[in-house]
């Protein structure tokens, strides 16, 4: 089941972020990228222009347990939403698997962003670069995003 397109704030950071990236970083992530944002101007964001925010790296893991440990995590309490950046291979909901065969997947780029307001998560698959999808935000990576999220806000 597709996730219906939301117009949340997380949402928007989490399209933005994802429309950044495809104009800088390649489908085929290898590793786990955290990064803060600092919103400059809500109603450009919503556009996806690319002054309307700030990404800052925050890190890079291999292991998302690494991050739990990690101290930039420390950091993201200075800015206004966190961004994991992850390459995932996932089932493509679009494309039906023959009968008995495993679903069908496809190389992805995996945005996830967490603010105040939740975690939201926007995809872009290989095959359908132009066509980025959000997606709910569920998963281990959803769960340690928003669990480092709340620690550093305390």
């Amino acid at each position: 089941m597709k996730a219906r397109r939301t117009t949340t704030t997380t949402q928007v950071i989490a399209d933005w972020a994802e429309a950044r990236f495809h104009d800088v970083s390649p489908l085929a992530v290898a590793d786990i990228r955290l990064y803060g944002v600092t919103v400059l101007d809500a109603g450009a964001l919503v556009e996806r222009a690319p002054g309307a925010a700030r990404l800052c790296f925050l890190g890079a893991v291999a292991d998302l347990g690494d991050l739990l440990g990690a101290r930039m995590v420390l950091e993201l309490a200075n800015f206004d939403a966190a961004v994991l950046l992850v390459g995932r291979w996932l089932v493509d909901v679009d494309t039906v698997a023959r009968p008995g065969a495993f679903d069908v997947r496809r190389r992805a780029r995996v945005v996830l962003a967490c603010d105040d307001g939740g975690t939201a998560a926007t995809v872009r698959f290989a095959h359908r670069a132009e066509q980025p999808e959000a997606r709910l935000a569920v998963g281990t990576e959803a769960l340690v995003l928003s669990t480092l999220w709340r620690a550093a806000r305390r």
